[in-house]
């Protein structure tokens, strides 16, 4: 049923669609809330989020591809890297949606 994953070329291209509709899905979110009026305002930082999500998703995929090619897939030091790419996106990205302190 889902054999069209196993070959990698369907799945660039259902990740550069992906990429592509992101940010227009955010896009069209964000300006819905903007209308809304300001009771929604302060949640307008999840579209940012979401419009790049799309476009961070196909980059991890060519970094994480890249980092195997380079190393090997029973390599260590590409397991390494790669959780530190992935922890770093996830760390950056949480700290982004939580956003400054208020005291």
């Amino acid at each position: 049923m889902l054999n069209f994953l196993l070959v990698p070329k369907h799945v660039l291209i259902m990740l550069w669609v992906f990429a592509a509709l992101t940010p227009l899905l955010a896009l069209g979110g964000w300006r819905l809330c903007k209308k809304r009026g300001p009771d929604y305002r302060d949640k307008l930082h999840w579209f940012k989020v979401a419009g790049i999500f799309g476009p961070l998703v196909l980059a991890l995929w060519y970094a994480f591809n890249d980092i195997e090619d380079y190393f090997g897939l029973d390599s260590v030091v590409a397991l390494c890297l790669n959780l530190l790419l992935f922890c770093g996106v996830g760390i950056g990205i949480s700290a982004y949606l939580r956003g400054p302190r208020k005291h």
